[in-house]
């Protein structure tokens, strides 16, 4: 299952793409090598994601525990407004 290029388009392209890299991770034994993850999901990132992702600090660009929140918290639902928003 080798993950679609994740451009940021959409909050589910987001889920889904951290579900992936999450799953190979596993599949690979390397599920708690963060800099592999981080690598790994680097491959993987064109558009809007991939200029964001070169513009974080190297030590984000290479921690998948700090890269996999700041996706989500840019590409996530976190990263934008719920129409349901109180």
């Amino acid at each position: 299952s080798v993950p679609l290029v994740f451009e940021g388009t959409d909050p589910k392209e987001c889920e889904a793409f951290v579900a992936t890299v999450r799953r190979r991770g596993l599949e690979q034994g390397k599920h708690r090598d963060n800099e592999w993850m981080a690598v790994f999901a680097s491959s993987y990132l064109g558009g809007d994601a991939l200029y964001w992702y070169e513009d974080l600090d190297e030590d984000v660009q290479n921690d998948w525990s700090r890269l996999r929140p700041a996706l989500l918290a840019r590409f996530g639902r976190r990263g934008t407004t719920p129409a349901t928003a109180s």
